[in-house]
């Protein structure tokens, strides 16, 4: 009996050992796995931080929009400059308000093929052929009329076709073919005339030069004149003539970023860099600035400027009504006139 209840109890320390063992295992495996689930449990973490980041950064661009939505709706309600009249064109709210355009004015068509100058107007209408428009490239610069181009600064082209003007403070004002690349010069008109010096002038005929260094001079018309020296002169011949003139001596004395798009009751259509109006006239009853505000200048009613300016401020000022002004240090004082000053050198 002894030897009996001694084996048993052996068998029972043994198979107890032997159980402790089995658990031990059994509680280092599920060690193993804790472990494993905290691992997880910390990259579940990290990657909810980095969502958190996501949504404060979505909510911080969110706020700016909304910020510049609401920014563009008060332009466009209370504030907004433009209403329309009994025939659905846009005009202005206020009948007192000046309108100052930085960047410039295109009426009628884009011109892709343009890199538009600042402060520049350009009226135009684009070929139905090759679709090239007029072009004012030049700061302060104007271009009226088909397929003209300005690119020098305050230098203007009001009429005509195919005229380009490269010369500062330079302008063509009318005819065919035209270039005024000296600095302050000016081709009035006539066909396929050129000038390429300071301060000089073709009134008009046809195929007339002056050369670069023949400043201070001028042909008053006819056909095929040249001219070399300065202070040069050719009187008007027949457009028949054949012969070139010598010069000669005689005395003679230039963003924030921008709302992206406007609702239905504006009249504008904005990207980054370009306005579009719709297909309807303007009226701007007291005038337009294009370029910068002149501080010293009374400005009429009805009143046109485009002035680039200098030192940050404007130097052109069309006191009457009904006037306009172009260039530099313009002043236009009487009643529905027109005023074009060269930039002095």
């Amino acid at each position: 009996m002894k030897m009996s209840f001694a084996h048993d109890i052996g068998v029972v320390a043994a198979a107890s050992i032997v159980s402790i063992g089995v658990n031990w295992k059994s509680f280092e495996e599920q060690g193993k796995t804790l472990q494993k689930h905290q691992h997880i449990i910390q990259d579940q973490g990290n990657i909810i931080a980095r969502q958190g980041e996501r949504l404060t950064s979505l909510e911080g661009a969110l706020a700016r929009y909304n910020d510049r939505a609401q920014s563009a709706r008060d332009l466009q309600t209370d504030d907004s400059p433009f209403q329309r009249d009994a025939n659905n064109n846009w005009l202005t709210a206020d009948e007192s308000a000046l309108f100052i355009f930085t960047k410039g004015i295109v009426v009628g068509e884009f011109n892709d093929a343009c890199t538009y100058g600042n402060a520049v107007l350009s009226v135009e209408r684009k070929d139905q052929w090759n679709g090239i428009g007029n072009c004012p490239s030049g700061d302060g610069s104007v271009t009226f009329g088909s397929h003209n181009v300005a690119s020098g600064a305050h230098s203007t082209v009001t009429g005509g076709f195919n005229n380009q003007v490269d010369g500062d403070s330079s302008t063509v004002t009318g005819g065919g073919y035209n270039v005024a690349s000296g600095t302050a010069s000016t081709v009035t008109g006539g066909l396929n005339n050129q000038v390429d010096s300071f301060v000089s002038s073709i009134s008009g005929g046809t195929g007339n030069h002056i050369y670069a260094n023949a400043s201070y001079s001028s042909i008053l018309g006819g056909s095929r004149h040249d001219i070399y020296g300065e202070w040069g002169t050719s009187a008007l011949l027949s457009l028949n003539s054949t012969n070139s003139t010598d010069a000669q001596m005689i005395p003679n004395h230039h963003s924030e970023e921008r709302i992206r798009s406007l609702e239905d009751h504006s009249p504008f259509n904005c990207t980054e860099t370009l306005c579009t109006s719709e297909d309807k006239h303007f009226l701007f009853t007291e005038g337009v600035v294009i370029g910068k505000i002149n501080p010293h200048c009374d400005y009429g009613r009805g009143t046109l400027s485009v002035d680039f300016g200098k030192r940050k401020k404007g130097t052109n000022c069309p006191q009457k009504s009904g006037s306009v002004t172009f260039g530099q240090s313009s002043t236009a004082k009487t009643m529905a006139s027109f005023k074009y000053k060269r930039e002095k050198e």
